[in-house]
């Protein structure tokens, strides 16, 4: 069994950021200087907003099957930290899945991850 993951543009990044603009009324002085980093970041372009599409996949007698996983929205990239973003896509994934040990699939970290990033992604992360 594998895990495949596209990660594409969040076709509703306002949704995340609103979550993150009413953090802000919570949150220590701190956490608040954080979050304003964060939303200057993206609105200077240098984060972006993503989806995370995640796809099971296993071999079985009738061949390679595969079965819609979690979407995963609201999901933050860095421009130029490919390495980076993947890590982060690989961590929520697994903990997104984590109740699939309980169905009896192999769940988490014990399943090989694949990350792949969709052409108008992959260029906006080029910008």
């Amino acid at each position: 069994m594998r895990i495949r993951v596209v990660a594409t543009l969040d076709p509703d990044p306002e949704r995340e950021l609103e979550r993150w603009r009413g953090r802000l009324s919570d949150a220590d002085a701190v956490e608040a200087e954080q979050i304003r980093t964060r939303m200057q970041r993206y609105e200077g372009g240098q984060e972006l907003i993503v989806r995370l599409s995640v796809t099971l996949e296993a071999a079985g007698d009738g061949g390679l099957g595969s079965v819609a996983g979690p979407q995963i929205d609201g999901v933050w990239f860095a421009l130029d930290e490919r390495a980076g973003n993947e890590e982060h896509a690989r961590e929520l994934v697994i903990e997104s899945v984590r109740g699939l040990e309980q169905d009896g699939l192999p769940g988490g970290s014990a399943v090989p991850i694949s990350v792949q990033v969709d052409d108008a992604l992959a260029a906006a992360l080029r910008s």
